[in-house]
């Protein structure tokens, strides 16, 4: 997914496992400007969102994770050394 590339240059990641019967989801780099967007294209794919995760933080655009309002999701970010 292009994650609105106009104004930040963000991408947001989509990977899911469609031979799954779950069809379990994980959302990487989500933005708050397209979250709902994300949200329904998960939704109109029949996809399960299971986990979210940044790679990273940038200055010029707001992480989405905190908006993703999906029950039994699980953040996942890396342990400091």
């Amino acid at each position: 997914m292009d994650s609105s590339r106009k104004n930040s240059s963000a991408y947001t990641y989509l990977l899911a496992d469609v031979s799954h019967p779950d069809k379990p989801a994980l959302l990487i780099d989500p933005v708050d400007k397209t979250v709902d967007r994300d949200l329904k294209l998960i939704n109109e794919l029949g996809l399960k969102l299971i986990y979210a995760m940044n790679t990273h933080v940038h200055a010029d655009h707001v992480t989405g994770i905190g908006l993703l309002k999906v029950p039994g999701i699980e953040i996942c970010h890396f342990k400091s050394k």
